[in-house]
């Protein structure tokens, strides 16, 4: 038989047992997290999105990282300029890890560091800028804000239940909320702190 067909042989026969051993010890959440980070720190943000957001949205992802890993994949869509999808993945984070206050108080930070502009097309908000075709520019910035506090009292309750968090770790929690309360109502116009903020439901789109 030709050497050459032998050597092919090998290299399928190889390259099949690689792909099997492969899917029986895929790479651990440590592994995949260290390849983000590689991947984000060489500039490959999309690569390392697609690993970070997968990591962030699972329910069994650490619950002391997972809030790291939205982090990193939050960065890299903007990075990408991709803040199309940023909302879903905000919300879809927020689902996989509802008894996480770590992971609450990083999408609420998150939401309170905009941007707040986009455009409301076919009924529906798209965050950032529009490159082609039409849509009514909105500002999400209130809205953003009250999304915040829902997310940040529901970590301050989760946090001060923990009790293999430090003091001075939970206290960003509240320092992060008081942020949330005090935005553009210091100064003159403090008097709007004695007004109620409605949580029980977002404002519109200004």
């Amino acid at each position: 038989m030709n050497r050459w067909i032998v050597a092919t042989m090998v290299a399928c026969v190889l390259g099949t047992a690689g792909y099997v051993l492969s899917k029986a010890n895929p790479p651990s959440e440590k592994d995949r997290r260290e390849q983000s980070r590689r991947l984000f720190s060489e500039g490959h943000w999309k690569d390392a999105y697609a690993i970070a957001r997968s990591l962030a949205v699972d329910p069994k992802t650490d619950t002391k990282a997972a809030a790291e890993d939205f982090n990193v994949a939050a960065n890299c869509l903007r990075r990408l300029d991709n803040l199309a999808d940023l909302d879903a993945f905000r919300e879809e984070a927020v689902a996989g890890h509802a008894g996480n206050w770590r992971m609450l108080q990083a999408v609420a930070g998150s939401y309170l560091g905009g941007p707040f502009h986009g455009f409301i097309v076919g009924g529906k908000f798209v965050r950032g800028n529009r490159r082609e075709g039409t849509g009514q520019y909105v500002f999400a910035y209130e809205r953003d804000r009250v999304r915040a506090i829902q997310l940040l009292v529901q970590a301050a309750d989760l946090a001060a239940k923990d009790a293999d968090a430090g003091v001075a770790v939970r206290q960003q929690v509240y320092l992060t909320l008081a942020s949330a309360l005090l935005r553009e109502q210091h100064g003159a116009p403090a008097w709007r702190l004695q007004w109620a903020t409605d949580l029980a439901s977002l404002p519109d789109y200004d």
